[in-house]
């Protein structure tokens, strides 16, 4: 049996230690307020079922495929991105808003993946700062010169959440 404790705005699992309450810091039994933090073991349990529904959402869009994924790259993938956002419906939100632009966009599963990586990177951040401020370092790796493939790259990332989609 466990107990909970709030501490400097976290919730602390405390552990028995024969017949006294200790807390276990450094331990990775700290977790946000908002909810105890989800785990990997949880991913195959717990949020299975939701997982499952965006790897098959997944697999019936209509994407171009130059290489073949398989159904456990789609759910590792999604399980990754929950497992950074920490959050279901953001994570949901975030592989329905991402797989509608592929489709819209005509992208492979690959460039699915890799969007899905840089949404959960940026979770947290100010959208807008972070892209500018990617803009501005690839520009100035590249001479200050910006190619039309990375312009698109950073008007579809800006535009991803700022029009209503098919939630």
């Amino acid at each position: 049996m466990f107990t909970y404790q709030v501490f400097n705005g976290y919730i602390t699992r405390l552990k028995r230690a024969r017949s006294s309450l200790v807390i276990s810091p450094g331990s990775g039994y700290v977790w946000p307020v908002n909810g105890l933090r989800i785990g990997p073991a949880q991913l195959a349990t717990d949020y299975k079922d939701l997982i499952d529904h965006l790897a098959r959402r997944w697999t019936a869009a209509d994407l171009p495929a130059p290489i073949s994924y398989l159904y456990l790259d789609y759910v590792q993938a999604i399980g990754t991105l929950l497992l950074t956002t920490q959050d279901t419906d953001r994570t949901r939100l975030i592989v329905t808003r991402v797989l509608n632009q592929a489709m819209a966009l005509g992208r492979s599963s690959v460039w699915v993946e890799q969007e899905l990586n840089f949404e959960g990177m940026i979770n947290g951040a100010d959208r807008v700062d972070f892209l500018r401020l990617d803009l501005e370092q690839t520009a100035s790796v590249q001479n200050n010169i910006l190619d039309d493939q990375t312009l698109d790259t950073y008007n579809e990332r800006l535009t991803r959440f700022s029009t209503s989609g098919d939630d």
